[in-house]
This record gives structure tokens, C-alpha cells and sequence, in this order.
């Protein structure tokens, strides 16, 4: 229970600063890299990396370079970590690997670069699951593109 708590702290202050949460499909980018262009839909979001927070819902727009995602997080505990809406804006870099799939979210201000890895899937590449690790705990997402 301290561990979850402790989490939830973490988490809520993450939400406070504007930590991302989204990503998408595949394609050759600038630089041998992944473009994410296109649409997305949240699916499922996962705060700390044990927490879900069911009912969330979100939109996630990437360009070539850059992403906006519109995020409403609805909390399990409101108590522990608020309901909030965070906006984000940033650009991105996505590349295949040989260790798999990876990711950095540039973000203005404080926080900077998040890292973070990815995976698309689905029998269409239309799901993306993606891990991003934020100074304040890892954040999960699974996203679809319609």
C-alpha cells in the first residue's frame, strides 16, 4: 500500500507539471527514424505503471516532427492523484532498434526529454502501446488509430 501511495504522489505531481502520454504508427521518418503521423485515440491509461485509471480519455495528433495530445485523466483515487486535463505539446523522435522500439518526447520547459519505448500492433498496425519513463514514474498508454 506505501508503494502505491507513494506512486500516486509521484503521479500526481507528474499531472501537475504535464507529463505526455500518447504515440502511434509507423513509417520512415527524417533521419532513418519512425513517423507517428496521424490520429489517435486513448484507450487505456496506466499511471506509475500499476495504477489504471479507466474512463480516461484522450486524442493524440502527430505530425513528421512534432505531437499534441489532449489528455482527461480520470482517477481510480481522487484522493491520491486528481482527475486533471493536460495539454502537451512537443516534438518527437521515434526509431526501430535492434532492442526494440524507442522514443523521446521533447516537452518545453522543465521537463524536457521523457523518455520512453513503443509498440504497434493490431492486424492493421493500428495499436500503439507506449511506456514513457518520467522523472516522476513510468506512465503507460495504449492508443488506436482509426
Amino acid at each position: 500500500m506505501r508503494r502505491i501511495r507513494l506512486v500516486a504522489v509521484a503521479l500526481a505531481a507528474t499531472v501537475a507539471f504535464g507529463v505526455p502520454t500518447a504515440c502511434s504508427d509507423s513509417g520512415s521518418g527524417p533521419g532513418g527514424g519512425v513517423n507517428l503521423a496521424g490520429t489517435y485515440t486513448l484507450v487505456t491509461l496506466l499511471l506509475g505503471g500499476v495504477l489504471p485509471a479507466p474512463g480516461s480519455t484522450g486524442t493524440l495528433v502527430f505530425t513528421s516532427s512534432s505531437f499534441n495530445a489532449d489528455i482527461t485523466v480520470v482517477s481510480p483515487d481522487p484522493l491520491l492523484v486528481p482527475d486533471t486535463m493536460l495539454v502537451l505539446l512537443g516534438t518527437y523522435s521515434a526509431k526501430h532498434t535492434s532492442s526494440g522500439d524507442s522514443i523521446y518526447l521533447v516537452l518545453p520547459g522543465a521537463l524536457g526529454t521523457i523518455p520512453g519505448t513503443f509498440v504497434i500492433g493490431g492486424a492493421l498496425q493500428d495499436t500503439l502501446v507506449l511506456n514513457l519513463a518520467t522523472p516522476l514514474g513510468n506512465l503507460g498508454s495504449t492508443w488506436y488509430k482509426p
